[in-house]
């Protein structure tokens, strides 16, 4: 998770960046800071939103009212402050890029009760580029290197990388930020640093202050020159958005509503052959599904495809064979209904029910990943759900693990896990424990 990047972008969305790609998204290294000819923007305190009002606003102004990182002032903050007044043209690109992806990414913020601020964390990070790789191999939105990334159970072989899975990576994210954030006891700004730096860099240089006599606030910590500039850049960017006008920008208003759903489809379809029947160009269907490195599905699942919302309308069930169809029918009609609540997402909604995450898909094809209070759900009955044996798994426990992060890891419901293995769900589990696990 470094800041500093050699960002390659491979394709771009129809309404996504300008020529200049990713690079004139982000503010270079402000070396020697120049004397400052701008005023210090004043900032204006947030609106406050409730999360039902989230519902009907734009997603920029309800993370702004929940802006709560400590106040930050210095000559880095004031640098990258001054760059983006000097370069309104990047915040817009910037903003059109998040389009994609700012929707899902603020609404699990927001579900987790965390500064909104966070949310912005992947312009800091890849300039909101799924496809955003650093010189040091980290990649993705949220720039995980391989080991963060195995730690936190984001698979990566030659067909997918969920690194530059959305779901998959901002659920990752949050739980690494929540992690460190808890380790620094509440420290914010001391979180953010270890995310860049490593946590253990932190607490070394918070040990070689303690012992110098100097306060371990993050302030007066001696921090390597990439995370110095690295929550800067983010408190900088935070504050154009809290105040735009203070920087003479106008920002766009960014719809709640992602712009793609997730679609079930088959092993190994290719995204050229999604393209074709959706009569969009290929690169706009591997832009929205980086981590299918084959550019198509994977051989042993996930089967999911995100496509624009005007393609996934005539797409459905159409590249599934007979049976299948057959099968995610019968899905449909052996179910019970769910009113959406506040809070509510489609993990938790199967993990509470029992279901499979791609079942309660397949029950309510097209359904988004954003879910509004008052929705419909349909939820299949679990005894409709049985375990395949030719898909079956047994996974030794290793440390780290948690009945939660297995179930991300294979695409089941904690719940399901819990039942095949007959064990309680909220139980601790053993290291070298034999879990069987059936996948969809």
């Amino acid at each position: 998770m470094r800041a500093s990047m050699k960002i390659s972008v491979a394709v771009v969305l129809p309404i996504a960046l300008a020529a200049g790609g990713c690079s004139m998204l982000q503010p270079p290294a402000s070396g020697d800071l120049p004397a400052e000819n701008s005023p210090r923007a004043t900032i204006t305190a947030p609106m406050q939103l409730t999360f039902a009002e989230f519902e009907d606003s734009d997603v920029l102004l309800a993370l702004r009212a929940r802006f709560r990182l400590p106040r930050l002032e210095n000559a880095e903050v004031r640098y990258y402050e001054r760059w983006y007044r000097e370069h309104p043209e990047a915040i817009l690109r910037l903003t059109e890029q998040a389009r994609w992806h700012l929707p899902s990414i603020a609404r699990a913020v927001i579900e987790r009760g965390l500064p909104g601020e966070i949310a912005l964390l992947p312009a800091v990070e890849s300039g909101f580029d799924a496809n955003a790789q650093s010189s040091s191999g980290a990649a993705g939105l949220w720039q995980f290197t391989s080991t963060t990334a195995r730690h936190f159970g984001l698979a990566h072989n030659a067909w997918r990388d969920e690194r530059r899975n959305l779901e998959a990576s901002t659920g990752a994210a949050l739980d690494y930020l929540e992690q460190l954030n808890s380790s620094f006891h509440g420290d914010w700004l001391l979180a953010l640093a270890a995310y860049n730096a490593g946590e253990g860099t932190v607490r070394k240089l918070m040990k070689k202050s303690r012992m110098s006599g100097t306060n371990t606030d993050y302030r007066r910590l001696r921090l390597p020159t990439e995370t110095r500039h690295f929550v800067p850049k983010l408190i900088a960017l935070t504050n154009v958005v809290r105040d735009p006008s203070a920087f003479g920008i106008s920002l766009p208003r960014i719809d709640r509503r992602p712009p793609f759903v997730v679609v079930r489809t088959e092993p190994r379809v290719g995204h050229r052959q999604i393209a074709s029947f959706c009569g969009v160009d290929e690169d706009v269907i591997s832009q929205l599904n980086a981590w299918q490195l084959k550019r198509s599905t994977p051989p042993d699942g996930p089967f999911e495809i995100n496509l624009p919302r005007n393609c996934a309308a005539r797409f459905d069930l159409a590249l599934l064979p007979d049976r299948a169809a057959e099968d995610a029918l019968a899905a449909r009609t052996d179910t019970s209904n769910y009113t959406v609540r506040h809070g509510d997402s489609l993990w938790r909604i199967a993990d509470d029910n029992g279901v499979t995450l791609s079942a309660l898909r397949d029950a309510n094809p097209g359904i988004g990943p954003a879910l509004m209070p008052g929705q419909m759900v349909r939820i299949p009955r679990a005894t409709s759900i049985r375990p395949d044996a030719s898909r079956e798994v047994v996974h030794n426990v290793s440390p780290g693990d948690t009945l939660w992060r297995l179930a991300r890891r294979y695409r089941v419901s904690a719940n399901s896990i819990a039942d095949w293995n007959r064990i309680a769900k909220d139980g601790l589990l053993s290291l070298g424990q034999s879990l069987r696990i059936y996948l969809d």
